[in-house]
């Protein structure tokens, strides 16, 4: 019998220095917030290594282990949603909690194991496993966010990664050709939503690759989609309104009917012109 992969770490890294949206849940709920989020990281890590499912079964069963209630857990969890620290459409899609710093940090840690298995509409990140030949002839795998996958075996939707030569694969249906005319438009988009969200990618992951190439095509001004994202009070405060999110389908028709419009806004500020207009009005006729 086959001894079974394993998956999960036995240690990962934290940084000293945290960035504000682990500040704000400590902010928010004290000590009590960072200490689920560090749990939450030993129970990603520990156990499948780059994500944990997340329902109510699993959050009622964690609330218990870590003496909190349910509901205080998933008012953590919803915050910490809501501020980027795991990533929202993942949740949303596929009820999950992973992020982009957690996978890379993960495939990182793995990169010397000879084999992994992963769910490949799991990733946030892309990740390339180079063979190098060492003294004793075996083969040391590297794992790096660039490209998913070397001669991998697919296996329903897990991929199982294995110790052999190095060729890129993944779904052959799911994946886009991208040649000399498809390069130039994934270009294009990328500099667009640069120069206007200010913002510096150099590169896509696959989904996003297939949703710009394929779902969208010529379907979409780019241009106008990442000028009215910019446009949008809460798209713009929102950290995970990022390239990846914008340019889901589902995503493209709401922002393009106005779901996400500064009309309230709009609407104060015509409301107080108005004022404004009425009350210069009627002095003028008080002192005519």
């Amino acid at each position: 019998m086959a001894r079974p992969l394993k998956q999960g770490l036995d240690y990962f890294p934290l940084n000293v220095n945290l960035n504000d949206d682990f500040a704000l849940i400590e902010a928010e709920f004290g000590l009590t917030g960072f200490a689920v989020i560090v749990k939450l990281f030993q129970k990603i890590y520990g156990e499948r290594g780059y994500y944990c499912e997340w329902t109510k079964e699993v959050a009622l069963l964690f609330g218990r282990k870590v003496g909190l209630g349910d509901n205080v857990v998933s008012e953590i969890v919803a915050a910490s949603l809501r501020r980027g620290i795991f990533d929202f459409n993942m949740f949303e899609k596929y009820h999950i909690l992973t992020s982009r710093g957690i996978q890379k940090r993960y495939f990182e840690a793995v990169g010397r194991r000879k084999q992994i298995e992963i769910k490949s509409e799991y990733l946030l990140v892309r990740c390339a496993l180079q063979e190098q030949n060492v003294d004793n002839n075996s083969v040391n795998v590297d794992i790096n966010p660039v490209n998913v996958c070397n001669n991998s075996q697919i296996k329903g939707n897990k991929i199982k990664v294995n110790k052999s030569k190095v060729k890129e694969s993944v779904r052959p249906s799911s994946r886009p050709q991208t040649g000399p005319q498809t390069e130039p438009q994934i270009e294009k988009v990328i500099s667009s939503y640069n120069r206007i969200r200010q913002a510096d990618i150099g590169s896509i992951s696959e989904p996003t690759r297939r949703n710009i190439l394929i779902d969208i095509g010529d379907k979409v001004d780019f241009e106008g989609l990442f000028k009215r994202v910019s446009s949008s009070s809460f798209l713009t405060s929102w950290r995970g309104c990022d390239l990846d999110w914008i340019v889901r389908p589902d995503n493209v028709r709401k922002i393009l009917s106005g779901k996400y419009d500064d009309r309230e806004r709009e609407a104060k500020q015509r409301r107080s012109s108005y004022d404004i207009h009425l009350i210069e009005e009627l002095a003028r006729r008080e002192f005519e």
